[in-house]
Protein backbone atom coordinates (compact mmCIF):
# COMPACT_ATOMS: atom_id res chain seq x y z
CA UNK A 1 0.00 0.00 0.00
CA UNK A 2 2.71 2.46 0.97
CA UNK A 3 4.61 1.92 -2.28
CA UNK A 4 2.04 4.13 -4.03
CA UNK A 5 2.00 6.81 -1.32
CA UNK A 6 2.16 10.24 -2.92
CA UNK A 7 1.05 12.60 -0.13
CA UNK A 8 3.60 12.80 2.69
CA UNK A 9 2.91 12.43 6.38
CA UNK A 10 3.47 15.92 7.77
CA UNK A 11 4.95 16.24 11.26
CA UNK A 12 5.71 19.33 13.31
CA UNK A 13 8.62 19.32 15.75
CA UNK A 14 8.57 22.16 18.29
CA UNK A 15 11.42 23.30 20.48
CA UNK A 16 12.24 24.16 24.10
CA UNK A 17 13.87 26.79 26.25
CA UNK A 18 15.94 26.18 29.36
CA UNK A 19 14.60 28.07 32.34
CA UNK A 20 17.91 28.05 34.15
CA UNK A 21 20.85 25.74 33.64
CA UNK A 22 23.10 24.77 36.54
CA UNK A 23 26.11 22.57 35.86
CA UNK A 24 26.37 20.39 38.95
CA UNK A 25 29.26 18.11 38.01
CA UNK A 26 30.96 16.06 35.36
CA UNK A 27 31.06 12.30 34.95
CA UNK A 28 34.26 10.32 34.23
CA UNK A 29 33.05 9.83 30.64
CA UNK A 30 32.99 13.61 30.13
CA UNK A 31 29.23 14.15 30.22
CA UNK A 32 28.13 17.11 32.34
CA UNK A 33 25.52 16.78 35.07
CA UNK A 34 22.77 19.38 34.86
CA UNK A 35 19.84 20.84 36.71
CA UNK A 36 17.46 22.68 34.39
CA UNK A 37 13.84 23.30 33.57
CA UNK A 38 12.82 22.52 30.00
CA UNK A 39 9.73 24.39 28.79
CA UNK A 40 8.24 23.25 25.46
CA UNK A 41 7.42 25.80 22.77
CA UNK A 42 5.29 25.34 19.66
CA UNK A 43 7.38 27.85 17.72
CA UNK A 44 9.84 28.02 16.11
CA UNK A 45 9.35 24.55 14.69
CA UNK A 46 10.79 22.15 12.13
CA UNK A 47 8.60 20.33 9.63
CA UNK A 48 9.14 16.71 8.65
CA UNK A 49 7.61 15.39 5.43
CA UNK A 50 7.70 11.59 5.54
CA UNK A 51 7.02 9.00 2.84
CA UNK A 52 7.03 5.21 3.28
CA UNK A 53 9.41 3.31 1.03
CA UNK A 54 10.01 -0.37 0.28
CA UNK A 55 13.73 -0.25 1.06
CA UNK A 56 14.23 -1.02 4.78
CA UNK A 57 16.28 2.13 5.40
CA UNK A 58 15.91 5.84 6.00
CA UNK A 59 16.87 8.58 3.56
CA UNK A 60 16.98 12.16 4.79
CA UNK A 61 17.06 15.29 2.67
CA UNK A 62 17.48 18.79 4.03
CA UNK A 63 18.30 22.02 2.22
CA UNK A 64 19.66 23.66 5.38
CA UNK A 65 23.38 24.26 5.27
CA UNK A 66 25.27 22.35 7.95
CA UNK A 67 22.89 19.37 8.19
CA UNK A 68 24.68 16.10 7.39
CA UNK A 69 22.13 14.05 5.48
CA UNK A 70 23.95 10.81 6.23
CA UNK A 71 24.57 11.32 9.96
CA UNK A 72 21.97 13.28 11.90
CA UNK A 73 19.53 12.76 14.76
CA UNK A 74 16.82 11.43 12.42
CA UNK A 75 19.13 8.73 11.06
CA UNK A 76 20.34 7.85 14.56
CA UNK A 77 16.77 7.68 15.90
CA UNK A 78 15.72 5.36 13.06
CA UNK A 79 18.72 3.07 13.64
CA UNK A 80 18.22 2.92 17.41
CA UNK A 81 14.55 2.06 16.87
CA UNK A 82 15.47 -0.67 14.38
CA UNK A 83 18.15 -2.11 16.65
CA UNK A 84 15.86 -2.18 19.69
CA UNK A 85 12.75 -3.55 17.97
CA UNK A 86 13.95 -5.42 14.90
CA UNK A 87 11.56 -3.28 12.82
CA UNK A 88 13.21 -1.69 9.79
CA UNK A 89 10.41 0.57 8.57
CA UNK A 90 11.48 2.16 5.30
CA UNK A 91 11.15 5.95 5.32
CA UNK A 92 12.10 8.89 3.15
CA UNK A 93 12.21 12.18 5.05
CA UNK A 94 12.44 15.78 3.94
CA UNK A 95 13.44 18.00 6.85
CA UNK A 96 12.45 21.66 6.61
CA UNK A 97 14.26 23.62 9.28
CA UNK A 98 12.46 26.36 11.17
CA UNK A 99 14.42 26.00 14.40
CA UNK A 100 17.78 27.74 13.99
CA UNK A 101 20.80 25.47 14.30
CA UNK A 102 23.05 26.25 17.27
CA UNK A 103 20.32 28.23 19.03
CA UNK A 104 20.03 26.19 22.24
CA UNK A 105 16.44 25.23 21.42
CA UNK A 106 16.88 21.48 20.98
CA UNK A 107 15.86 21.25 17.34
CA UNK A 108 17.78 18.06 16.53
CA UNK A 109 16.47 16.28 19.61
CA UNK A 110 12.93 17.39 18.83
CA UNK A 111 13.20 16.07 15.28
CA UNK A 112 14.40 12.69 16.59
CA UNK A 113 11.53 12.45 19.09
CA UNK A 114 9.02 13.34 16.39
CA UNK A 115 10.30 10.56 14.16
CA UNK A 116 10.32 8.03 17.01
CA UNK A 117 6.69 8.83 17.76
CA UNK A 118 5.82 8.19 14.12
CA UNK A 119 7.74 4.89 14.13
CA UNK A 120 5.84 3.85 17.25
CA UNK A 121 2.58 4.55 15.43
CA UNK A 122 3.68 2.65 12.32
CA UNK A 123 4.71 -0.28 14.54
CA UNK A 124 1.00 -0.69 15.36
CA UNK A 125 1.16 -1.41 19.07
CA UNK A 126 4.38 -3.40 19.15
CA UNK A 127 6.35 -0.68 20.99
CA UNK A 128 5.01 0.63 24.30
CA UNK A 129 5.80 4.00 25.89
CA UNK A 130 8.48 2.70 28.25
CA UNK A 131 10.32 1.04 25.38
CA UNK A 132 10.07 4.20 23.27
CA UNK A 133 11.51 6.35 26.08
CA UNK A 134 14.40 3.90 26.47
CA UNK A 135 15.14 4.13 22.76
CA UNK A 136 14.94 7.93 22.89
CA UNK A 137 17.53 8.05 25.69
CA UNK A 138 19.94 6.11 23.50
CA UNK A 139 19.58 8.68 20.73
CA UNK A 140 20.38 11.68 22.94
CA UNK A 141 19.92 12.96 26.47
CA UNK A 142 17.30 15.58 25.50
CA UNK A 143 15.24 13.34 23.24
CA UNK A 144 13.00 11.76 25.95
CA UNK A 145 11.84 15.24 26.98
CA UNK A 146 10.41 15.88 23.54
CA UNK A 147 8.18 12.82 23.90
CA UNK A 148 6.46 14.72 26.71
CA UNK A 149 4.20 17.73 26.34
CA UNK A 150 4.82 19.67 29.53
CA UNK A 151 7.55 21.51 31.44
CA UNK A 152 10.01 19.14 33.08
CA UNK A 153 12.76 19.44 35.62
CA UNK A 154 15.76 17.80 33.99
CA UNK A 155 18.70 16.39 35.93
CA UNK A 156 21.44 13.82 35.39
CA UNK A 157 22.94 14.35 31.94
CA UNK A 158 19.53 15.56 30.83
CA UNK A 159 17.94 12.12 30.98
CA UNK A 160 16.13 12.28 34.34
CA UNK A 161 12.73 13.94 33.96
CA UNK A 162 10.33 15.14 36.64
CA UNK A 163 7.06 16.98 35.91
CA UNK A 164 6.98 20.43 37.46
CA UNK A 165 4.47 23.24 37.71
CA UNK A 166 6.08 26.64 37.49
CA UNK A 167 5.06 29.89 39.09
CA UNK A 168 6.89 32.14 36.69
CA UNK A 169 7.35 35.91 37.02
CA UNK A 170 5.54 36.25 33.71
CA UNK A 171 3.97 34.06 31.05
CA UNK A 172 4.42 36.38 28.08
CA UNK A 173 7.55 35.09 26.39
CA UNK A 174 9.70 37.05 23.97
CA UNK A 175 12.23 34.84 22.20
CA UNK A 176 15.19 36.49 20.46
CA UNK A 177 17.20 34.34 18.04
CA UNK A 178 20.35 36.15 16.88
CA UNK A 179 21.66 34.76 13.61
CA UNK A 180 24.54 33.03 15.33
CA UNK A 181 25.28 29.35 15.88
CA UNK A 182 26.95 28.32 19.13
CA UNK A 183 28.54 24.88 19.34
CA UNK A 184 27.30 23.06 22.43
CA UNK A 185 30.54 21.04 22.91
CA UNK A 186 32.54 24.27 22.61
CA UNK A 187 30.38 26.00 25.23
CA UNK A 188 30.85 23.22 27.77
CA UNK A 189 34.57 22.92 27.05
CA UNK A 190 34.97 26.66 27.56
CA UNK A 191 33.05 26.47 30.83
CA UNK A 192 35.34 23.62 31.96
CA UNK A 193 38.42 25.75 31.28
CA UNK A 194 36.98 28.74 33.13
CA UNK A 195 35.97 26.66 36.14
CA UNK A 196 38.96 24.33 36.19
CA UNK A 197 36.81 21.23 35.71
CA UNK A 198 38.36 17.85 34.97
CA UNK A 199 36.56 14.70 33.88
CA UNK A 200 35.25 12.94 36.96
CA UNK A 201 35.37 16.00 39.19
CA UNK A 202 32.49 16.66 41.49
CA UNK A 203 31.67 19.94 39.84
CA UNK A 204 30.44 23.01 41.64
CA UNK A 205 27.73 21.01 43.41
CA UNK A 206 25.02 23.55 42.93
CA UNK A 207 21.53 23.29 41.59
CA UNK A 208 18.72 25.56 40.55
CA UNK A 209 17.36 25.67 44.08
CA UNK A 210 20.63 26.81 45.68
CA UNK A 211 20.65 30.44 46.75
CA UNK A 212 23.36 32.91 45.94
CA UNK A 213 23.97 36.41 44.73
CA UNK A 214 20.90 37.04 42.59
CA UNK A 215 20.03 39.90 40.31
CA UNK A 216 17.09 40.66 38.07
CA UNK A 217 18.14 38.26 35.34
CA UNK A 218 18.28 35.30 37.72
CA UNK A 219 15.40 36.05 40.08
CA UNK A 220 14.09 33.15 42.09
CA UNK A 221 10.57 32.22 41.15
CA UNK A 222 7.97 29.62 41.95
CA UNK A 223 7.15 27.58 45.00
CA UNK A 224 10.27 25.43 44.52
CA UNK A 225 12.64 28.36 44.40
CA UNK A 226 13.81 27.82 40.86
CA UNK A 227 16.23 30.25 39.29
CA UNK A 228 16.63 31.32 35.67
CA UNK A 229 20.41 31.63 35.95
CA UNK A 230 22.33 29.89 33.14
CA UNK A 231 25.89 28.88 34.03
CA UNK A 232 26.94 28.72 30.39
CA UNK A 233 26.49 32.47 29.94
CA UNK A 234 29.90 33.06 31.52
CA UNK A 235 31.44 30.86 28.83
CA UNK A 236 29.44 32.11 25.84
CA UNK A 237 29.02 35.85 26.37
CA UNK A 238 32.70 36.89 26.06
CA UNK A 239 32.96 35.28 22.62
CA UNK A 240 29.43 36.23 21.51
CA UNK A 241 28.73 39.73 22.89
CA UNK A 242 25.66 40.05 20.66
CA UNK A 243 23.93 37.37 22.75
CA UNK A 244 24.74 39.27 25.94
CA UNK A 245 23.42 42.42 24.30
CA UNK A 246 20.12 40.72 23.47
CA UNK A 247 19.72 39.73 27.12
CA UNK A 248 20.53 43.25 28.33
CA UNK A 249 18.02 44.74 25.88
CA UNK A 250 15.25 42.44 27.10
CA UNK A 251 15.89 43.46 30.69
CA UNK A 252 16.05 47.15 29.83
CA UNK A 253 12.71 46.81 28.03
CA UNK A 254 11.03 45.51 31.16
CA UNK A 255 11.47 41.74 31.21
CA UNK A 256 10.99 40.33 34.70
CA UNK A 257 13.56 37.65 33.82
CA UNK A 258 15.88 37.19 30.87
CA UNK A 259 18.29 34.35 30.18
CA UNK A 260 20.14 32.51 27.46
CA UNK A 261 18.59 29.16 26.53
CA UNK A 262 20.88 26.16 26.75
CA UNK A 263 24.26 26.89 25.19
CA UNK A 264 22.79 29.74 23.12
CA UNK A 265 22.39 31.59 20.89
CA UNK A 266 18.72 32.16 21.74
CA UNK A 267 17.71 34.45 24.59
CA UNK A 268 14.27 34.73 26.15
CA UNK A 269 12.57 37.30 28.32
CA UNK A 270 9.44 36.82 30.44
CA UNK A 271 7.03 39.73 30.71
CA UNK A 272 4.10 40.16 33.07
CA UNK A 273 1.72 41.50 30.45
CA UNK A 274 1.15 41.28 26.72
CA UNK A 275 1.55 45.02 26.19
CA UNK A 276 5.08 44.97 27.60
CA UNK A 277 5.97 41.93 25.52
CA UNK A 278 4.62 43.58 22.38
CA UNK A 279 6.64 46.75 23.01
CA UNK A 280 9.77 44.67 23.41
CA UNK A 281 9.07 42.83 20.15
CA UNK A 282 8.63 46.08 18.29
CA UNK A 283 11.88 47.46 19.67
CA UNK A 284 13.96 44.32 19.05
CA UNK A 285 12.58 43.12 15.72
CA UNK A 286 14.59 45.73 13.84
CA UNK A 287 17.77 44.03 15.06
CA UNK A 288 17.02 40.32 15.53
CA UNK A 289 14.40 37.71 14.65
CA UNK A 290 11.85 37.85 17.48
CA UNK A 291 8.80 35.78 18.47
CA UNK A 292 6.19 36.40 21.14
CA UNK A 293 3.97 33.77 22.71
CA UNK A 294 2.22 32.83 25.93
CA UNK A 295 3.72 29.77 27.61
CA UNK A 296 2.14 26.91 29.53
CA UNK A 297 3.34 26.29 33.10
CA UNK A 298 2.42 22.59 33.14
CA UNK A 299 0.65 20.04 35.32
Amino acid sequence: MHASQTAPIRLKAGCKINYGLAITGRRPDGYHLLDSIFIPLDEPADELLVWRQEEPAIKVRCAEEGVDEEDNTLVRAWRKFRDATGLAIGLRVELRKGIPWGAGLGGGSSDAACLLRLLQTLAEGRVDEAALLAIAARVGADVPFFLQDAPMRVTGIGDVLEPVRLELPGRELVLVTPKLAVSTPWAYQTWDKLCGQDAGSGGNEKALTKSGAEDKDSSLSGSRGLTARNDLEMAVFPSYPEIAEAKDRLLSLGAAVASMSGSGSSVFGLFQDSAGAERACEALSAVWPVRRMRICTGM
